[in-house]
């Protein structure tokens, strides 16, 4: 990428395809229609809602070219992380529908603020029967928690789990 003058990255020749960032002008239009046509993937950004280059204190059109260049760079990852991101909202769907249809228990774990699919089939799952604790502290343990102690004498207080 080089500056293109006017706010411009414009791509190397020696690299067809590569990303062209383009800020909102009254160019733009017939600009990115041929670019996208020569092969170029053609980003627009509005220089003015880019915090990076609106709140920049040495404001430029070469700067703010080469901030939009840079920016530019960043967006396959930003692709990736689109698409890595549906992807765990779909897993998210699936543990979902699979908590409420194959372990139904799991529905009284949920009503607990914080407490999601995931967390529920964890615990159901990795408990298997609760009835076999005789008590609840006892699920700690089995877990590799264990109460804080403080004994002093006779006294034996119930303090809290450490994590």
């Amino acid at each position: 990428m080089r500056d293109g003058g006017g706010g411009r990255a414009v791509p190397d020749a020696d690299d067809p395809g590569a990303p062209v960032i383009l800020e909102v002008g009254s160019q733009r239009p017939w600009l990115s229609r041929a670019l996208t046509a020569a092969g170029c993937d053609v980003i627009v950004a509005n220089a003015r809602r880019v915090r990076l280059i609106a709140e920049h204190d040495a404001k430029s059109d070469r700067l703010d070219a080469e901030l939009l260049a840079r920016l530019g760079r960043v967006a396959p990852l930003l692709a990736i992380l689109e698409h890595l991101t549906a992807t765990i909202r779909q897993f998210d769907r699936q543990l979902a529908r699979l908590a409420t249809t194959r372990y139904p228990v799991t529905a009284v774990l949920r009503q607990i603020p914080g407490v999601g699919p995931l967390t529920a089939l964890t615990y159901v799952l990795t408990l298997e029967d609760p009835t076999r604790f005789r008590k609840s502290r006892m699920v700690g343990a089995y877990l590799g928690l264990r109460p804080k102690r403080r004994e002093s004498g006779a006294q034996r207080p119930e303090l809290s789990t450490t994590k």
